[in-house]
């Protein structure tokens, strides 16, 4: 199956269109869709790839990529998963189930291209504007951020997307819950954990044990984000 034909089937699949389908990954015209279909370009990259997994995760990213196995992942046993197949059974796009203005497309931060934190984003607003959009599973959500690196592994592998939110720290910070915290030295996603002995400061934990612990002083911290949904990668073999 070539690619062209794998993606003229993803599209049958999910009952759309092309202009449709790159509309929701965020592209702002479908033209590297249509030189799929017509063989301008042989393959589907892993950045589509990236893209077209975000908004439908069970997807597999291996038929994609080499039209190997099925199209569509199996559903895992475990609750964890079962409850992301749930968050993500309504991703249909009928016109008539699924109007595009429920749809909540998100701003994925490209954090390994970035040499600044979040808040450089949000100071210029062009770098953001310019960020690509993807579907959000939560409607909550107000960013997407990779996960890079295996310090929060098995809760988040590397190569995860997480779907964000921004708190409001001065009123409440949720101890034990991983966050993304965003500070004057880099973009972290860790459990963030109080400091008994000195209020200033916040402990940043991570899951994978080989990781020591992180001090950081409150001030150096810009934003904290709190973790509502992820999608799991899927990596070629």
């Amino acid at each position: 199956m070539t690619a062209a034909q794998r993606l003229e089937a993803l599209v049958a699949h999910m009952h759309t269109n092309v202009k449709a389908l790159a509309d929701l990954c965020g592209y702002e015209r479908p033209q590297a869709f249509y030189d799929i279909l017509k063989g301008k370009t042989r393959n589907i990259s892993p950045t589509v790839c990236d893209r077209l997994t975000a908004v439908f995760p069970r997807i597999s990213r291996v038929w994609l990529m080499t039209g190997e196995g099925q199209m569509i992942e199996e559903p895992s046993d475990s609750p964890e998963e079962r409850d992301r197949d749930l968050a993500h059974s309504n991703t249909d796009l009928r016109e008539n189930s699924m109007p595009r203005t429920n749809v909540k497309l998100v701003p994925l931060v490209e954090l390994t291209a970035s040499a600044g934190p979040i808040a450089t984003y949000y100071e210029s607003g062009v770098e953001l504007s310019e960020c690509p959009k993807i579907v959000s599973p939560n409607p909550q959500a107000d960013l997407a951020v990779p996960v890079s690196g295996d310090s929060m592994e098995p809760l988040f592998p590397d190569g995860a997307i997480l779907f964000i939110k921004r708190i409001n720290e001065a009123s409440f910070i949720p101890w034990g819950h991983a966050m993304v915290l965003d500070t004057e030295n880099g973009v972290f996603v860790k459990k963030v954990m109080p400091d008994a002995e000195n209020d200033t400061y916040v402990w940043a934990e991570s899951i994978n044990p080989k990781y020591p612990k992180m001090h950081v002083p409150k001030v150096a911290i810009y934003a904290l984000y709190r973790v509502l949904s992820y999608n799991k990668p899927f990596f070629a073999q």
